[in-house]
């Protein structure tokens, strides 16, 4: 919001988590495409991690920015994670709607 609002809007991207690990190549030739950039043919089958966080020292999470090695769906586990009755006390909230 705060870039749209300085008038950066002409220069985001927006990539939705689900069309990425649903459509990864499609999604990512959308991006090269935007960039206005050669596509470049990315394995995702076998993606590496190169970089790492220090996530219980610094964050307090464990494995907060561990990558997958596939790139797939993620399942949608929020009753899993929260329960059913957060789950249903905050899914109707109107900052979902917009």
């Amino acid at each position: 919001k705060d870039a749209i609002s300085r008038g950066y809007k002409d220069k985001l991207c927006f990539i939705e988590f689900d069309h990425l690990t649903t459509q990864p190549e499609a999604t990512m030739r959308m991006v090269y495409n935007y960039l206005e950039q050669p596509y470049f043919n990315h394995d995702f089958n076998n993606v590496e991690q190169v970089t790492y966080e220090d996530d219980i020292g610094v964050h307090r999470i464990p494995n907060l920015h561990t990558i997958r090695k596939v790139v797939k769906p993620v399942p949608h586990d929020s009753k899993q994670i929260l329960g059913d009755v957060l789950v249903q006390k905050y899914s109707n909230l109107e900052i979902w709607r917009n």
